[in-house]
């Protein structure tokens, strides 16, 4: 039977069947789909007459017959202009290992709209996380895709159709901000649970094989600076503890007991919310740090159900109380650094060595790549507010000798939108430059460059295949170039190169000005940078840091960065499941918490098992609000601890037999 008998006027199969660099073909009722390397393989179906699927989802059946986890999309269009942004909306998800998953993509809307990047739960399988949303009275396409597949990829898809789609916001969350629609090991019900809990709080405690630092006692002892440092021995790279000893950092980022979530506009998603008067009140707050979903750029009014629920646990001195847990925990877990963004006053008890955090801002002048912007390091002021921003953002960092070292900046966007442009994006910084208005600082630069280069304007057109009348004319936003890529390329990957050192050299400059002592830690890349940018990196930072969301650290990957000649850590990693009241898994999706207990030991053990890195740091401590954090709606189970501080066992059991065996597995039985 072909793809196209199976239609029907009151299905999604209802028009002509598409697919876009993707084969695919009928197994019985399974519609077997290879995705082919591209920017976005696809299959699906153009609707033969326009659709009204008011109160009706898109319901597939997802099977993987690979063995790692795939991200998917689905995309679904209410004009014929859909762009892929516009008159369209895209969901995302993973397809885990194994057999068919039930996935629903829900037309209430984006779910950002609502404040949270994944709905509660359908009954009819998994909810995607949408963006943006459709008129869905108006559906006239939707498509199945992946992006930029590194290899032939097969999916295995059925069950393609719409069904109701039954109201689930309502009441979503009791008292606690736990999931109302589910229960499930360690879910609080009563006040008293919560308090009697304590009980089960990790004591302080102390570790016979590490000095006062953490540094291990089992390894050779060096010299002894007083600071952290690095060293490379015998052919591992380490950090090297103030007392001189062997320290590989097993981090967790944003050890916190605060997590708001927004209540505008959200109110009957509140099932018993408590009073804003009384002990309740100083829970609750305003916040204009908004960046997605309907309070963007707004204020909203915030309630914090994790202080709250510590609050109530233990008593008028909580914050002391739930900060010296939060040390007694992650000790008897084996991690051994408080990782960025953690709070000052847990940093502050100087029980455990720290990362300080530096985001730069108050910059007004960008070069905005395409994925987002970058300060412009050309600007006359970019050196004093480097300084600046180190200075007032510092937390008594100065000369401690607990911290670790200085991360700077976080997943900045060196490159354009993945699939865009030459070389994927890699030279989103000088298109950026170019399309930007005569003021831009970085826009001269590059012109002066040019000039210097190429001496006229007629020799510049002959090598890039351009008409520019003059080196004025560049001036003006230049947002399309004629002649071939390939012409240009050398100024493109110069520009880049001239930048990036620029960025890197001022901020370690200013750093060892204000800190001659430090490490100087990166900028946490997101993935991989392009080479140009990584080699200026090595040339100004003591540790190469990058935010590696995969099933582990693949040694081949990353063997590019490893012959930089600097040591790397791993800024933010983590790994999720929704078995416990969390309505997405995050970045690292597993299927249950004993998967995510296991994907922490692989994970790791990759980790330690490569001579070029020295840590990786756990995103994060605490899980986020099941309504979504108020800053851009994230609600992941990323948490070692949920809203109601209670551990995941079976990840910090883990976690703790892989942290304590760390440095017998990275050091061997018989030496480096």
């Amino acid at each position: 039977m072909g793809l196209l008998a199976r239609t029907s006027a009151a299905s999604p199969w209802a028009g002509v069947y598409k697919t876009n660099r993707c084969q695919s073909a009928y197994v019985g009722e399974n519609l077997c789909a290879t995705f082919l390397p591209s920017a976005w393989p696809n299959l699906g179906c153009v609707l033969d007459a326009p659709q009204n699927w008011t109160n009706l989802a898109f319901t597939l059946q997802i099977a993987n017959p690979g063995s790692t986890p795939v991200a998917f999309n689905v995309r679904i269009d209410d004009s014929p202009l859909a762009d892929g942004t516009h008159h369209c909306e895209t969901f995302s998800g993973m397809a885990l290992p194994g057999p068919a998953q039930p996935f629903v993509c829900s037309l209430l809307g984006a779910p950002m709209s609502y404040g949270m990047r994944t709905l509660p739960p359908s009954p009819l399988g998994q909810a995607l996380v949408g963006y943006n949303s459709v008129d869905a009275t108006h559906i006239v396409r939707w498509q199945i895709f992946l992006d930029s597949p590194p290899s032939p990829t097969q999916l295995i898809v059925t069950g393609v159709r719409l069904q109701p789609d039954a109201g689930r916001l309502e009441g979503v969350v009791d008292r606690f901000g736990q999931f109302t629609g589910s229960t499930w090991s360690g879910k609080m019900a009563s006040v008293s649970a919560l308090q009697a809990s304590a009980a089960n709080d990790a004591q302080q405690g102390t570790r016979s094989n590490v000095d006062a630092y953490g540094g291990w006692l089992g390894g050779p002892s060096l010299p002894a600076t007083g600071r952290f440092r690095t060293a490379e021995v015998a052919g591992k790279w380490w950090f090297v503890s103030p007392q001189g000893h062997l320290f590989f950092s097993l981090g967790c980022d944003c050890v916190d007991y605060s997590n708001p979530t927004i209540v505008t506009g959200r109110e009957s998603m509140f099932a018993d919310r408590p009073a804003d008067t009384g002990s309740s009140a100083p829970f609750y707050d305003t916040d204009s740090d908004i960046v997605m979903g309907p309070y963007a750029g707004l204020t909203a009014k915030t309630y914090d159900f994790f202080g709250a629920n510590r609050m109530e646990k233990y008593g008028a001195n909580w914050q002391a109380q739930a900060a010296q847990v939060a040390i007694n925990r992650l000790d008897a877990w084996g991690f051994n650094t408080l990782g960025n963004w953690s709070r000052y006053d847990i940093k502050s008890l100087r029980q455990l060595p720290y990362v300080s955090t530096i985001s730069l801002g108050g910059l007004s002048r960008t070069v905005n790549t395409g994925a987002g912007t970058v300060p412009d390091v050309f600007a006359p002021g970019f050196a004093a507010l480097v300084s600046q921003q180190l200075e007032e953002q510092a937390s008594g960092a100065v000369k401690d000798p607990w911290c670790v070292g200085w991360f700077v900046d976080n997943e900045l966007p060196w490159t354009g939108p993945a699939g865009s442009g030459e070389e994927n994006g890699r030279f989103g910084l000088a298109y950026g430059a170019l399309a930007a208005d005569a003021g831009s600082p970085a826009k001269a630069a590059l012109i002066t460059e040019l000039a210097q280069r190429y001496e006229t304007i007629d020799s510049l057109n002959r090598q890039w295949g351009t008409t520019f009348p003059s080196w004025e004319s560049m001036e003006a936003p230049i947002l399309k170039l004629s002649g071939p890529p390939e012409a240009r390329r050398p100024d493109l990957v110069n520009f880049c190169e001239a930048f990036a050192g620029r960025y890197f050299s001022v901020i370690s400059a200013q750093l060892r000005n204000l800190d001659p002592g430090a490490l100087y830690l990166g900028c946490r890349f997101a993935g991989t940078p392009p080479p140009e940018v990584a080699q200026e990196a090595a040339q100004n930072c003591d540790v190469l840091s990058y935010n590696i969301y995969q099933p582990e650290v693949d040694p081949t990957v990353w063997a590019s960065a490893a012959a930089l000649g600097k040591p790397l850590i791993v800024g933010e990693f983590d790994f999720g499941a929704t078995d416990r009241g969390l309505f997405a898994p995050g970045l690292g999706p597993t299927a249950s918490q004993s998967a995510r207990a296991k994907a922490y030991q692989t994970y790791v053990a990759s980790v330690l098992r490569n001579p070029a890195f020295i840590g990786c740091q756990w995103f994060q401590y605490l899980d986020e609000p099941t309504l979504g954090r108020a800053y851009d709606g994230e609600n992941y189970n990323i948490g070692l601890v949920s809203v109601v501080d209670v551990p995941y066992p079976e990840l910090t059991s883990a976690a703790a037999a892989t942290n304590l065996g760390a440095y017998a597995l990275r050091y061997g039985p018989t030496g480096p």
